[in-house]
């Protein structure tokens, strides 16, 4: 976890909000909570950035549960802290490569799938593909399929 820099206010106050609530994600900016959002797998996180837009960046996202796709998405946003609940190594190493400040209650190997057999389908593109770029692309064509 990175921990060289003490927690930015905003993650601080973001943190505080996603574990003293029912939602599954919570975005701080300016020393106040801007969104709360709730859903399952990386929903929240699109649907934040898609209410939000340019006010993600600079902002700070406390997420459930975090994998290496919604990373993708929060670092493409402009996001400069995140925590998640539950943090994948594949996205605390993606978000702290991009100079993301990144912490995790509990950091597992990997995302799973629902059954818990495999790793999550967007998990899985968001580590084989090494292009980020590539990545959000394919994991929104992943999503528009499924729906």
């Amino acid at each position: 976890m990175s921990r060289a820099k003490e927690r930015p206010s905003d993650l601080d106050l973001a943190v505080n909000e996603l574990l003293s609530s029912e939602g599954s994600i919570v975005v701080a900016f300016g020393g106040k909570i801007v969104l709360r959002g709730d859903g399952p797998g990386i929903k929240p996180v699109l649907e934040a950035q898609q209410v939000l837009g340019e006010g993600l960046i600079g902002a700070a996202v406390a997420d459930t549960v975090l994998g290496k796709a919604a990373a993708l998405f929060l670092e493409d946003a402009g996001v400069t802290s995140v925590f998640g609940e539950v943090l994948s190594e594949h996205a605390r190493e993606y978000l702290e490569s991009a100079g993301v400040y990144v912490e995790g209650e509990t950091v597992v190997d990997f995302i799973a799938n629902r059954s818990g057999d495999d790793l999550c389908p967007l998990e899985k593109i968001a580590v084989e593909t090494g292009d980020p770029d590539m990545a959000r692309k394919a994991i929104c064509e992943f999503i528009s399929k499924a729906q």
